[in-house]
């Protein structure tokens, strides 16, 4: 569960770009991304109910609180991936039921830290110019390039790789 949480805070650091603690007293989202990482872990657990539903009572004030506060209401029964990120403030409802993935093939993104494909400027011409003449030229550089495009591709899209991604992913979910 935390750790999950850790991955929400990473995605919050690296779009935003400020300190991990400034973030969590900061960012309402975070509030309610944090209390509903722990109130659905317990929910999903396999503990008794007469101990699940207080700890679910203690944290649904909370989730109350939160939501009067920063406007966003995430219910235990839902499920969100890891490295979850909400972009703007308030009148966010989230439906109890709702599945929300991030990071599971074929969705995730498939740009491998620009080691399959050739990134563009796109508002410089002469940048783009630069980079088309220079692939071009260097013959050696664009076979490399096509090589790891296409081995990448090969990769992420293969359906043995997505089938068991997807069963990991809603496994859980569907007990």
């Amino acid at each position: 569960m935390f750790k999950i949480f850790l991955k929400d805070l990473n995605k919050y650091k690296k779009y935003i770009g400020k300190n991990g603690i400034i973030l969590i007293l900061t960012t309402q989202a975070l509030w309610a991304l944090f209390f509903f990482r722990i109130s659905s872990s317990i929910f999903k657990s396999e503990l008794p109910n007469f101990i699940k539903k207080p700890f679910l009572l203690f944290f649904v004030i909370f989730q109350m609180w939160i939501e009067i506060a920063a406007g966003i209401f995430i219910p235990y029964s839902c499920t969100i991936g890891h490295s979850f990120y909400i972009g703007h403030f308030g009148g966010i409802i989230i439906n109890s039921k709702a599945i929300i993935a991030s990071k599971i093939k074929p969705f995730n993104e498939f740009v491998e830290n620009y080691n399959s494909i050739l990134f563009l400027k796109p508002n410089s011409e002469e940048y783009i110019s630069k980079k088309v003449v220079d692939l071009l030229s260097d013959h050696k550089n664009r076979l490399e390039l096509i090589e790891k495009s296409l081995k990448h591709s090969l990769e992420i899209f293969n359906s043995d790789n997505i089938l068991e991604d997807n069963i990991s992913f809603y496994k859980p979910i569907l007990r």
